[in-house]
């Protein structure tokens, strides 16, 4: 079984009941990534992003600590309504719900080896935790 299929059994009740909504393809979702934060390479140029926020876990297989991070983000920026989630590598979907539901479901998630990505509507915002233990946060450049 794949990465992709193991999230998606873990995910099925959700999807089920129509709180996570499922697109095959995460690869438009990357494009207008590409088109909207500045990249460096393949990632986020997270420097040339105005006071976006980067912190490293000291334990990046410890999912614990990234999700800390995505709680203390949501409340201090007052985030809320629907995100998307994509993967970079591992898993090829795009999946779409709410940050109530995502709160529910994130260490399934984050368990799966890779870089992820959760995107704000509108591209408004975007959190990202890599393997390397990086944890960002930034709002869309003006």
């Amino acid at each position: 079984m794949s990465f992709e299929e193991e999230l998606l059994v873990n995910l099925d009740a959700f999807i089920k009941t129509g709180e996570v909504y499922l697109e095959e393809s995460s690869e438009a979702y990357f494009g207008r990534l590409a088109e909207v934060f500045p990249l460096g390479g393949s990632k986020i140029s997270w420097d040339q992003v105005p006071n976006s926020i980067v912190e490293t876990t000291n334990n990046k297989n410890d999912v614990a600590e990234w999700v800390n991070f995505f709680n203390a983000i949501i409340e201090k920026k007052g985030l809320s309504g629907k995100l998307v989630y994509i993967n970079d590598s591992a898993i090829e979907c795009a999946l779409t719900m709410s940050i109530d539901i995502l709160r529910k479901c994130i260490k399934q998630i984050l368990e799966y080896p890779d870089h992820h990505y959760f995107i704000g509507e509108n591209y408004a915002w975007c959190m990202t935790f890599t393997m390397e233990g990086d944890m960002t946060f930034g709002f869309k450049p003006e």
